[in-house]
């Protein structure tokens, strides 16, 4: 589960990025613990297909599809 939910804030935070470009995304790609490229784009198109064309407006948005009860 806990690579799902890595796969999901990578995927978020590069959602936010293209609202924010000036936000650096490098730091969070750097302690996801994916052991390679591939599986970790696995995992964030997996969370992708499941969070679908998400628009983040608010802070709350980011915080509910990382909730479990979103991924049960």
């Amino acid at each position: 589960m806990q690579k799902v939910l890595d796969g999901a804030l990578l995927y978020l935070a590069q959602t936010a990025k293209e609202l924010w470009p000036r936000m650096n995304i490098l730091p969070l790609e750097m302690v996801l613990l994916y052991e390679t490229y591939d599986e970790r784009e696995a995992y964030v198109k997996k969370a992708a297909g499941k969070i679908g064309n998400v628009t983040l407006d608010k802070v709350e948005d980011i915080t509910y599809y990382l909730s479990e009860d979103f991924w049960r």
